[in-house]
């Protein structure tokens, strides 16, 4: 995934998060974020999304670098809130196909 599109999934992420915070009140859940240890740019951009939502949004937020099929698979159960750190179509299209109906696309992009 190109570095544009990574910043379009964070600003969707967090408009997504921003237009969910009412439901949510005075005690905001901490936002577990799930990201690929090893890669940079996973790295960052997750980095990136987190002080944007607890600077911008106040909701508090974990990052949790996990391998790549357990960052899906996190986020398929509910363990994990969000990634953006999801390489479609080829990287991770494996991964989609198994969890495609347990996840969402924020940005809409998928194979």
């Amino acid at each position: 995934m190109n570095l544009l599109k990574q910043l379009l999934l964070t600003a969707a992420l967090g408009a997504a998060l921003a237009s969910a915070a009412p439901a949510f009140a005075d005690g905001k859940p901490t936002i577990k974020i799930g990201y690929v240890e090893g890669w940079d740019d996973s790295v960052a951009t997750s980095n990136v999304a987190a002080q944007v939502i607890e600077t911008k949004l106040g909701y508090p937020v974990k990052l949790v670098p996990v391998a790549a099929g357990v960052m899906w698979g996190g986020v398929a159960r509910g363990d994990l809130d969000a990634t953006l750190s999801a390489w479609l179509p080829a990287t991770h299209g494996a991964y989609w196909e198994q969890y495609k109906s347990k996840v969402e696309s924020v940005s809409g992009v998928g194979p």
